[in-house]
């Protein structure tokens, strides 16, 4: 057999190198059962296969192809896990961008509402101190109301009794009714207005995280309206029960002709 000359060695170098570089591709295990395949797809015996992929030809400059598959393989994976940590780096600096700019967001969303509810601030406490006034009012002339409509009842009472004919126990009626829906309004007014001054003060000092009680303001709830509530309750129960009284009278009339029949003596 003809010996191999330093190209020809070369050259088989180079087609075993390839050879096991295919089946490391393909391989689930070690490379060292597989000289005979690779001896195949390199036109040599498994005898030589096996001594380039062990030792090699350092004679030639030519390193065992088991140290060079075996850098490869190394190379490969340092280069693998370079790219992994650079995208776990670059993921990383953009969660840590995101949650800035959403942090960012949010601080300006905050601000925007803070400011917003600030400039409302001279409106709010307006309407707080309107609210108040027209509550301190309305208790004042709620009790002065009840007196008013004490004495109207007492000369409608004194009117049904004479079984009188003049028009005026109806405008009477009227009078009592138009004053109570009156302060009942004012009352709810004054609370909505109130009430919502006293939220949007509380939105402001939540949003800038100060406590939400307000110095200075007393709360609507505290307020003592519930005997100026009764007044008004009792006046228009003082309405129903004169309407009803007239009612009856005109229904006694229609029934006797025009006659007068007490009242006593209807209901019997």
């Amino acid at each position: 057999m003809a010996r191999r000359t330093a190209d020809d060695t070369v050259k088989l170098h180079a087609r075993l190198l390839d050879a096991f570089r295919v089946l490391q591709e393909n391989a689930t295990g070690p490379l060292t059962g597989g000289y005979a395949a690779a001896a195949k797809v390199a036109e040599c015996d498994a005898r030589t296969a096996k001594r380039g992929f062990v030792k090699g030809w350092p004679d030639y400059g030519l390193d065992s192809i088991a140290d060079i598959v075996a850098a490869e393989q190394a190379a490969a994976r340092a280069a693998i896990q370079g790219e992994l940590s650079e995208a776990a780096e670059a993921s990383v600096a953009v969660v840590a961008k995101e949650k800035a700019a959403a942090r960012a967001d949010a601080i300006k969303a905050r601000a925007e509402e803070g400011k917003l509810v600030r400039a409302a601030r001279g409106n709010i406490v307006e309407l707080l101190e309107n609210g108040r006034e027209l509550l301190a009012g309305y208790r004042k002339l709620a009790p002065r109301v009840s007196k008013l409509i004490a004495a109207i009842e007492k000369k409608i009472d004194k009117l049904l009794a004479e079984e009188s004919e003049t028009t005026d126990i109806g405008e009477m009626l009227d009078l009592v009714e138009r004053t109570a829906a009156v302060l009942w309004r004012l009352s709810t007014s004054a609370r909505a207005s109130t009430s919502a001054g006293m939220q949007a003060l509380q939105m402001e000092r939540l949003l800038l995280g100060q406590p939400t009680e307000i110095i200075g303001v007393t709360d609507l709830d505290a307020m003592d309206e519930d005997e100026a509530i009764a007044e008004l309750e009792a006046a228009a129960d003082v309405a129903k029960r004169m309407r009803a009284r007239k009612k009856r009278r005109e229904l006694r009339l229609a029934a006797s002709n025009g006659k007068t029949i007490p009242e006593k003596a209807a209901g019997a």
